[in-house]
């Protein structure tokens, strides 16, 4: 028998599915304890308010495993530029393999969605607590694979990455809809990451020979680890 989870717990399970559905100005503390099955007074006590309550929710739902993962993994931008380009691919992969899973629409995208079409005053919360640093570490390991690159072209250059990222979890339906089911089995994942990591390296400049050189290191090495040492540049 599973133990059951706490007050906290429950709280956090039941905001999720009703935030991402209904979004944050749709839902009232009253229904969130009632689903949790809480006292209204615990989320005051847990939270501080609906607004904590919130901030807390996204910010499972960014770090949670199946993506927090994979902004793990781009914590710290090696030295070298092919490393670098390396681990950007590599996080694309996993990102895109977490977001296209079987099952319902990610929670983390369902709720930046909901938060996108109807904005709440929980908004700069979650740019200053979560999308900010979350896109700092992407621009990091972009600005190492293309040093040459000035600041607004990395910084738009991880937009866009993102802003395709997020269109085959928001679109996934259709995209299945119209190419069938197999359109999401791993090897067609790796084909959309791989041309989405490679597109956005040569938009920062970097050269086919850079660009091949990170594929076939991401293939080797999976998981890339920050690595201080020099390399020699192909």
């Amino acid at each position: 028998m599973s133990p059951r989870p706490d007050t906290r717990e429950s709280l956090l399970l039941a905001a999720e599915g009703l935030f991402c559905d209904r979004g944050f100005a749709g839902v009232s503390t009253r229904e969130i304890a009632a689903e949790a099955g809480a006292n209204l007074a615990a989320i005051k006590y847990h939270f501080g308010s609906k607004h904590g309550l919130y901030l807390a929710v996204v910010e499972q739902a960014m770090d949670r495993r199946s993506t927090g993962a994979s902004w793990e993994s781009i914590a710290v931008a090696p030295r070298g530029r092919t490393r670098s380009a390396a681990m950007l691919v590599t996080f694309v992969r996993t990102l895109l393999e977490a977001l296209l899973t079987p099952g319902d629409l990610n929670a983390c995208s369902r709720l930046m969605l909901q938060e996108a079409m109807h904005p709440t005053d929980a908004l700069p919360g979650v740019v200053d607590n979560f999308i900010r640093p979350h896109q700092a570490r992407l621009q990091a390991v972009l600005a190492a694979s293309a040093p040459d690159a000035d600041a607004k072209q990395v910084t738009l250059a991880a937009r866009a990455l993102l802003g395709q990222v997020l269109y085959y979890a928001i679109f996934r339906p259709f995209l299945e809809h119209e190419e069938g089911p197999d359109v999401f089995l791993r090897r067609r994942v790796l084909e959309v990451a791989d041309h989405t990591a490679a597109g956005t390296l040569r938009s920062l400049g970097c050269g086919p020979r850079l660009v091949a050189s990170a594929l076939r290191q991401a293939s080797a090495a999976p998981d890339p680890a920050p690595d201080p040492r020099p390399e020699p540049e192909p």
